[in-house]
């Protein structure tokens, strides 16, 4: 594993920027998506490759900043982290049902990714 611990801080850091992004990619990807896209490019050609690349610029890469950005700043797990902007913008705390959302989307994805790499070929 490419994480080492920092001297001056008990959590763990990435070594570099390189492996951080090799692994946030293998988890965006997915399994899913290495098996359809070919298929989808082949099918659609080149508008299904025009409407892939403007989702994940309109989409995909604005909620990825914003996710990196609230857990830098909470420094915790998004239930936390979001309870915690919640507590410094006094916002309100129905907020932190985001945090949970995203823990369950975390989970059930991770859960299913088990299920289907777990199936026989």
């Amino acid at each position: 594993m490419n994480l080492i611990l920092n001297s001056n801080s008990v959590r763990p850091q990435w070594t570099s920027s390189n492996s951080y992004l090799l692994v946030t990619l293998g988890a965006v990807v997915g399994i899913d998506n290495l098996l359809i896209f070919p298929f989808l490019i082949f099918k659609y050609g080149g508008l299904f490759l025009l409407f892939y690349l403007l989702c994940e610029i309109g989409i995909a890469l604005p909620l990825l900043y914003a996710e990196l950005m609230i857990g830098r700043h909470g420094k915790q797990n998004p239930v936390g982290a979001i309870n915690l902007l919640c507590l410094e913008n006094k916002a309100s705390f129905k907020w932190s049902k985001l945090g949970w959302l995203y823990f369950v989307i975390a989970f059930l994805t991770f859960s299913y990714y088990v299920v289907y790499a777990a199936l026989p070929a």
